[in-house]
């Protein structure tokens, strides 16, 4: 499942989203699909999304490794909130790198979801950040 394959109603929630959103102007959009164990995305960042010039902005990565994670209980039918966040970053991404960001969650433990998630370069697979994350479920009150 892609977010090309969802409900016409749950895409017209996400559109302004900034990490997946299709419509938003300033949003990165990323498009994640379900895998076997979680979500997946190919990312390419731009060189506006730069900190330090030639190195992508750290906010930027963790925003994308915090989609993928709520992508990955999403897949599964759990909505959720982000709760916690912890990070470590392994070394710079450079605009028009090809990143590969991956999540999956592991343990589930109402309300609660722990997940994790990593980047790393499509070409080599050299880890560039991983992270892991809290999130409180809630009810399907968010879609309405």
């Amino acid at each position: 499942m892609s977010v090309n394959q969802m409900s016409e109603g749950r895409k017209l929630q996400l559109q302004g989203c900034f990490v997946c959103g299709t419509t938003n102007p300033k949003g990165l959009h990323a498009e994640f699909e379900k895998t076997e164990g979680g979500a997946e995305a190919i990312y390419v960042p731009a060189r506006e999304q730069e900190g330090w010039p030639g190195i992508i902005h750290g906010g930027i990565l963790l925003a994308l490794m915090d989609e993928a994670m709520s992508y990955a209980l999403f897949f599964h039918d759990i909505h959720a909130f982000t709760a916690r966040l912890d990070s470590r970053f392994r070394r710079p991404a450079r605009p028009d790198e090809a990143l590969r960001i991956t999540a999956e969650m592991f343990n589930r433990r109402r309300p609660l979801v722990d997940a994790t998630a990593r980047i790393t370069t499509v070409v080599g697979a050299v880890a560039v950040a991983e992270a892991s994350g809290r999130y409180r479920i809630v009810g399907r009150e968010l879609e309405a």
